[in-house]
């Protein structure tokens, strides 16, 4: 796989923080299961999940940080090469209905390569954001990323 543009991801991050109402974390957060109480929406049909690695690793972390999330959780898949980011938000608006985040996301916008999705939900005095990545094949034949983040 080629490198993520993680840079670009890093600038989307900091738009981010103003749709999270975030600030920059002061160290790094720890990944693992977000306090949420809502469940993760699930991947789309199709879709290939890929291990853990450590470049998808670096990524999440570099974007959790720059977000100001404390603590997150990732899930990084492949896609078809065609895959079209309306499907993948339709999919992902219901998906994120059904695990309870409502019943569509809140803020969307285009990046170098691809789009970006969140939703928020709120459980008491937790908030939670699920973050959607999608990095479009560049030539039609190689796959499709998504790069699901859940934080808080």
């Amino acid at each position: 796989m080629k490198q993520i543009k993680s840079v670009t991801l890093l600038f989307l991050a900091a738009a981010l923080m103003v749709a999270c109402g975030g600030a920059p974390a002061t160290s790094a957060p720890a990944a693992g299961k977000p306090a949420a109480a809502k469940p993760t929406p699930q991947p789309q049909a199709g879709s290939k999940k890929i291990d853990s690695q450590a470049q998808w690793d670096k990524i999440s972390g570099d974007v959790a940080k720059a977000v100001g999330f404390v603590n997150y959780s990732y899930e990084a898949y492949e896609l078809p090469a065609d895959t079209k980011w309306a499907d993948t938000l339709a999919y992902y608006d219901g998906q994120a209905a059904n695990a309870g985040w409502g019943s569509t996301h809140g803020q969307v916008g285009d990046l170098d390569g691809g789009h970006f999705g969140v939703w928020k939900v709120t459980d008491g005095s937790s908030t939670a954001f699920f973050v959607l990545f999608q990095i479009n094949s560049t030539d039609g034949k190689t796959p499709t990323y998504t790069l699901a983040l859940l934080g808080n």
